[in-house]
C-alpha cells in the first residue's frame, strides 16, 4: 500500500468511527401520548415529561401528544403515530386481545376512581333503578367493562358510546343520557359541586404501554424510559402545587381538588426517588386478567390475552 493510500484508509476509518460514535450518541426519538385534560396522575406526569428536560437527560428526543381518551391513544399506537401511551388498565387488555404486539412497561398506580353516576336530582340511587335508561360510556376503554358489569340484569338499559369526558358530562347535565361513566378528577369535581351522585365506583389503575416495534427498533430504550418515567413521577410528587396548577389550567378543575383526589395514589407522598414505585403489580395483572375474561365472555374481544408475558417491568 502506498503512503497516500494508507493515509486515505486511516482518514476513512477515522470518519467511520466518528460517524458511528455520533449515531450511538444521537438521542432516541420517542413519541408519547398522554391524557392532558383527562386522567388524574397520568396527566400530571405527562406534563412533567413535556415541560422538563428529564427525557432529554435520559437520551431521548421526546414528542408529546395530548389526547382526550384511551381509545384515541390506542388508535395512535396501532397506527404507529406514537410509540408509548399513558393510559389505563383495559386499554392494554384490548390491544393484546386484538393482536397488537405491545408491552406494559410501567404503572402509576391508581389515578382516582371511575364511577357510574347520575344527576343528583334524578331520583336514581341504585344501578337497578336504571331500567329503560340510557348509560353513556366510551367503548373500548376502561369505562366499557364497568358500564356493562354494573348494569347487568337491568331490564331495558341501553349503553351508548361517547367521544370523551366533555361529551359525557354535557350529555348527563342536559338529560340526553340518564347515567354516565365518569372518572377523576372530573368525577369528584361534579360530586363536590352537588351535580352528580355516585351509584357505584372503583379505582382506575394506570399503565404505560409501548409498541413492540419501538422496543425492538431501539434496544435499551425501554429501560432508559422507565428510569426517566420514575424521575418524572418523583418531580411531580415533590412539586405537587406547581404541577397540579398546570393540570388545573387545562382541566378547569380546582388544583386543591386535584390535590385531594391525587392522594389516593401510592407515590403521592413519597420523599425519595428510590421509593417511587412504577412496577405493574401482581394484583394489577390479576385485575387485567379478569377484565380480559369478562370482555371475551361478553364478546367485546375474541380472546383473553396472556397479560403476564407482555409485561416488561422495570428492573
Amino acid at each position: 500500500m502506498t503512503p497516500l493510500r494508507l493515509l486515505l484508509s486511516i482518514v476513512a476509518a477515522f470518519f467511520f468511527i466518528a460517524a458511528t460514535a455520533m449515531a450511538a450518541d444521537a438521542p432516541t426519538t420517542v413519541r408519547i401520548a398522554y391524557p392532558q385534560a383527562g386522567t388524574n396522575i397520568s396527566a400530571q406526569v405527562g406534563m412533567v415529561l413535556e415541560k422538563t428536560d428529564i427525557l432529554k437527560k435520559n437520551g431521548f428526543a421526546p414528542e408529546m401528544f395530548a389526547m382526550s381518551n384511551g381509545r384515541d391513544m390506542k388508535l395512535a399506537l396501532v397506527s404507529d403515530k406514537v410509540d408509548i401511551i399513558m393510559t389505563s388498565e383495559a386499554n392494554f387488555v384490548v390491544l393484546l386481545a386484538e393482536g397488537f404486539e405491545s408491552y406494559g412497561i410501567a404503572s402509576l398506580g391508581e389515578g382516582g376512581n371511575m364511577a357510574l353516576t347520575v344527576k343528583t336530582n334524578s331520583g336514581i340511587e341504585r344501578p337497578d333503578q336504571l331500567r329503560g335508561k340510557t348509560v353513556g360510556t366510551i367503548f373500548g376503554t376502561s369505562l366499557h367493562r364497568p358500564a356493562i358489569e354494573w348494569t347487568e340484569g337491568v331490564t331495558g338499559v341501553k349503553i351508548i358510546s361517547m367521544p370523551n369526558i366533555g361529551a359525557l358530562v354535557a350529555a348527563l347535565e342536559s338529560n340526553k343520557i340518564d347515567a354516565a361513566m365518569l372518572w377523576d378528577p372530573h368525577l369528584t369535581d361534579g360530586v363536590t359541586k352537588g351535580s352528580f351522585r355516585v351509584l357505584r365506583q372503583e379505582p382506575l389503575e394506570l399503565i404505560a404501554i409501548s409498541s413492540k416495534k419501538f422496543a425492538e427498533r431501539n434496544p435499551g430504550a425501554l429501560e432508559r424510559f422507565q428510569k426517566g418515567f420514575k424521575e418524572a413521577v418523583f418531580y411531580f410528587v415533590t412539586n405537587k402545587q406547581q404541577v397540579n396548577k398546570w393540570y388545573s389550567e387545562v382541566s378547569k378543575v380546582d388544583y386543591k381538588l386535584i390535590d385531594k383526589v391525587s392522594r389516593i395514589n401510592r407515590n403521592y407522598d413519597k420523599k425519595r426517588l428510590e421509593k417511587i414505585d412504577i412496577r405493574i403489580s401482581p394484583t394489577f395483572i390479576d385485575k387485567m386478567k379478569k377484565t380480559g375474561a369478562f370482555l371475551q365472555a361478553h364478546k367485546i374481544t375474541t380472546k383473553n390475552p396472556a397479560i403476564e408475558s407482555a409485561v416488561r417491568n422495570p428492573k
